[in-house]
């Protein structure tokens, strides 16, 4: 997932009054979340004051929380995470385990200990819902770059929220969320289009609009309003970050008792999509998953 939460909340941790930046507190960063047959996965850090000194990426380890006590409970078992380092996520350890897997339609409460922080959430796993079909289509000025997007049929009798997550190969080595592309059934007839643009985090080189020419793993998840609410959140912030006319002043909504970030549960079904095979033939555009 977009493991960049503490990065765009560097602006959290101060206060400007004309010149001056007061400095506050560090608070705590929570970014976790746990799918329908998968095991939890939350790294912890804190937020980073803003400062008129630059701040490099070795120094951004310090704020890293290596040595905290992290638990999750569905109501029947409680398990602590183990935390270890995982180099395809940054930053670069994670807290899991392989005791407790998520199950559609159970809560699953996290807590997080580490010196003075204490912090706690809730979270539920909804139902997965399965992607209709893909379409791979060609870039107008490259035969070897692609835009994908999703086909997707809504149960209109209930609300429903859903958002996407891609994993661009070999690029990616993880699923980063895909910018724009968190919505609520109430903005969506009963079937709807999605474009999916790939992830990015602080360090990609291109924007989340540059094609995909190789392939791409892509995850669809229901989820819960709350989940929803920070993912809407989020979007909103990278797409107006840039805007003078629009300046954030507020944190991203959260459902972090205690700190800041995101717990989330998802009902979640993965496809891959061998692009640079589909491209080879001109004939196969569409690529339906398998029932």
């Amino acid at each position: 997932i977009a493991c960049i939460f503490v990065f765009l909340l560097m602006f959290t941790g101060c206060r400007y009054d004309g010149d001056e930046i007061d400095d506050v507190p560090s608070r705590l960063v929570v970014e976790g979340w746990i799918d329908a047959g998968g095991f939890p996965v939350v790294m912890l850090t804190t937020s980073v004051p803003a400062s008129k000194t630059l701040t490099t990426t070795d120094e951004l380890q310090n704020h890293l929380l290596r040595w905290a006590k992290v638990t999750v409970s569905d109501g029947d078992t409680t398990v602590i995470l183990t935390g270890k380092y995982d180099k395809r996520y940054y930053p670069s350890y994670i807290y899991t385990t392989g005791d407790l897997r998520g199950m559609e339609g159970k809560r699953y409460i996290l807590t997080a200990d580490y010196s003075s922080f204490h912090a706690k959430a809730i979270t539920s796993i909804l139902s997965p819902v399965r992607v209709d079909s893909f379409m791979v289509e060609r870039c107008a000025d490259n035969d070897t770059m692609c835009q994908v997007t999703a086909y997707i049929t809504d149960d209109k009798s209930q609300s429903n929220y859903y958002n996407f997550f891609s994993c661009v190969i070999p690029d990616d080595s993880y699923y980063l969320a895909s910018p724009l592309c968190a919505f609520s059934d109430s903005v969506m007839d009963s079937s709807a289009a999605v474009v999916i643009n790939r992830g990015a985090t602080i360090f990609s080189r291109n924007t989340f609009f540059h094609p995909i020419h190789k392939g791409i793993m892509i995850k669809f998840v229901q989820m819960d309003c709350v989940s929803y609410q920070f993912w809407n959140a989020y979007e909103k912030m990278i797409t107006i970050a840039r805007n003078p006319l629009f300046p954030i002043d507020k944190n991203i909504s959260t459902n972090i008792e205690g700190g800041l970030g995101y717990w989330c549960g998802y009902g979640a079904t993965e496809y891959y999509i061998p692009v640079s095979d589909l491209l080879k033939d001109k004939n196969k555009e569409m690529w339906i998953p398998k029932k």
